[in-house]
């Protein structure tokens, strides 16, 4: 590994260490679920859970056994977070170094998720954010070899295994595995369709298992009620867009999130960022298909669509938190964004024409120069 790929993960661990030993105290939310880690026995976290907090139950319990051993303070019960966000870093190095053509574009995106503000912030919280972007990363890092042909791809069950644990680690990893089986289905012919359907019902069979867990335990009509409260959103309507907008962007830069006190000049602001981002992942989108097909897009684009209609169908609540798991799809597609930018510059120029990264060797798993395979 070179230096200069060592320093965005140093950097990104050295920061996240930094606001972790701040020390600050736990806030409303990490309160609410804490008070329920530490009033309730391991049987008792697999139900309804008080003031309104939901949480995987293995998270739970993890953080329960943490509390009976001694660690009730705020650096214990969010060094679970802390190293989660760290390993979330390292795999999306090494996802972005399998799925990038060029190790620049490797490293700028690495160097994105390293001080992005909002996987920064959740490293730093008894909260299970940073799991969930651990576990979007990880399912996508195995999928690669499957959906890229990158290298002769490992057994089908790891994946399997991988995929049906995932949703009771991380709520929004229903989004993922759900993303992850379109684009198996998409290469059912190189994968095999007998993997496909063993895939499919061992999957199947646990979401469908955590889904009654779930209803079991928002069963209550105050839950419920709840549930639609926070859900209540309408993403139909134009005048919430750029709330949704804000959403996304607190997300990815933390505080960045769109109030009910921002001047108009604050939201044209929001509304011409999230255009460009918006923008840029479509270029990205476009990238991903010449790479890797409808399979690949599925993968990288499935998640965040899955999520947004869930939210349309008032199933999940767009808080920019949780939406976090999906940074990691956004920022490759923005990674891959600037090579069609620039195979769309008709006539080369001082100032137009392809980035330097598009005309590095072959890398990883291309068989032809990158201009040929990216650009046509």
């Amino acid at each position: 590994m070179r230096r200069t790929e060592i320093l965005p993960l140093a950097a990104g661990v050295a920061v996240r260490l930094w606001l972790y030993l701040s020390n600050d105290s736990f806030w409303r939310d990490e309160s609410m679920v804490l008070l329920n880690i530490a009033r309730k026995s391991f049987v008792d976290l697999t139900g309804v859970l008080d003031y309104h907090q939901e949480a995987p139950i293995p998270w739970l319990w993890l953080y329960r056994l943490l509390f009976l051993t001694g660690g009730g303070g705020e650096l214990p019960l969010r060094f679970v977070s802390l190293a989660a966000s760290c390993a979330a870093l390292a795999l999306f190095f090494l996802l972005a170094r399998r799925v990038l053509p060029d190790r620049r574009a490797a490293l700028f995106v690495t160097w994105l998720l390293a001080l992005s503000p909002g996987a920064v912030h959740f490293a730093a919280l008894a909260k299970p954010y940073s799991g969930d972007l651990l576990i979007a990363v990880a399912l996508t890092w195995l999928a690669a070899p499957w959906l890229l042909d990158l290298e002769k791809p490992p057994s089908l069950g790891r994946l399997t295994t991988a995929a049906a644990l995932a949703p009771w680690f991380s709520f929004p990893a229903h989004f993922v595995v759900a993303s992850l089986a379109g684009a198996l289905l998409l290469r059912w012919r190189q994968v095999g369709g007998a993997a496909c359907v063993r895939f499919l019902l061992v999957v199947g069979a646990s979401v469908g298992v955590h889904g009654l867990v779930i209803l079991q335990r928002i069963r209550s009509p105050l839950r419920r009620d709840m549930l639609g409260h926070l859900t209540s959103t309408d993403l139909l309507q134009p005048a919430n867009w750029k709330w949704l907008v804000g959403q996304i962007l607190h997300a990815l830069w933390g505080p960045a999130r769109v109030s009910s006190a921002m001047q108009p000049p604050e939201y044209l602001l929001t509304g011409v960022v999230g255009a460009l981002l918006l923008g840029l992942a479509g270029l990205g989108l476009w990238a991903a298909w010449r790479r890797g097909g409808g399979a690949w897009v599925v993968m990288l684009a499935g998640p965040l669509a899955l999520a947004l209609l869930a939210s349309l169908l008032r199933l999940y609540v767009p808080y920019g938190r949780l939406l976090l798991f999906a940074t990691a799809g956004l920022y490759l597609r923005w990674a891959m964004a600037p090579p069609t930018c620039g195979s769309a510059c008709a006539a080369p120029g001082p100032f137009m024409g392809p980035p330097p990264w598009s005309f590095s060797s072959p890398s990883r798993g291309l068989s032809r120069p990158l201009p040929d395979r990216w650009m046509g």
